[in-house]
């Protein structure tokens, strides 16, 4: 009996992936693309966790339906016909992109806002600082500031610098690359500009690139089970599970 049970489920598992390779095949180059990221790096903890206001998972109607089509690429509806920041046709991939009018800063704000929730939480509000200037600018060269400066992560009373990276991993220029390939680039690029300076003031480094379809870079992930440890030593938090779904 358990045998016949076990052999179908296994004759059912394999028609559905009959079925969903069958669908993907007929499914444009950017949706197959949308939908090998979203399997592989298995970002679907947003879409089945409890909704909280606390955790920023209390998502309305329209942003959970926004969210779902973004992660499909697809075009989510009720979209304004022209940009209101630089005033061209808007599209899901103008909207991603647009350096004017103040979308892709708000997006990376928000980001540092949560992140910096949860920092505040595992070390203490104290040992959490937005906004920090590393090396003041001077003339003819440029100053390097941080999103966050966290002390005590990695050693007691050692700090820690972030620097936040949300990127778009559809935009034109990326298309003929992985995921992974864009996010490595990402943080190289981060760590060419940050680290030595930051190793200088005793500081350590640790880029976090992000995908803005919720894909983690290689150092986020690594630092996040680290957050994730911390969190679960306090009181607080103690009852509950935790995920990688920070956007």
């Amino acid at each position: 009996m358990q045998q016949a049970v076990k052999e179908g489920r296994l004759a059912t598992d394999e028609a559905a992936r009959e079925r969903f390779e069958d669908g993907h095949q007929q499914l444009p180059a950017e949706r197959r693309r949308a939908v090998h990221r979203a399997i592989d790096a298995k970002t679907a903890g947003w879409v089945t966790c409890r909704p909280n206001a606390e955790d920023h998972t209390d998502l309305t109607l329209d942003e959970f339906r926004d969210n779902m089509a973004i992660r499909y690429a697809y075009e989510p509806p009720k979209m304004p016909t022209h940009c209101d920041g630089c005033g061209a046709v808007y599209s899901l991939d103008h909207a991603l992109n647009c350096g004017v009018g103040g979308l892709v800063i708000r997006w990376h704000n928000e980001v540092v806002d949560v992140l910096c929730d949860l920092f505040a939480k595992a070390w203490g509000e104290s040992a959490v600082r937005k906004e920090v200037v590393i090396v003041e600018p001077e003339e003819g060269e440029k100053g390097v500031r941080t999103d966050m400066v966290v002390r005590g992560v990695w050693e007691r009373q050692k700090d820690v610098s972030f620097d936040l990276c949300v990127t778009n991993a559809d935009a034109p220029s990326y298309r003929k690359q992985s995921t992974a390939s864009i996010l490595k680039n990402k943080a190289k690029a981060k760590k060419a500009h940050h680290r030595r300076m930051c190793e200088d003031k005793f500081i350590h480094f640790t880029p976090l690139c992000v995908t803005v379809h919720g894909v983690w870079g290689r150092e986020a992930n690594g630092f996040f089970s680290r957050l994730v440890e911390k969190l679960r030593t306090k009181a607080a938090w103690a009852e509950k599970s935790y995920g990688q779904s920070v956007l």
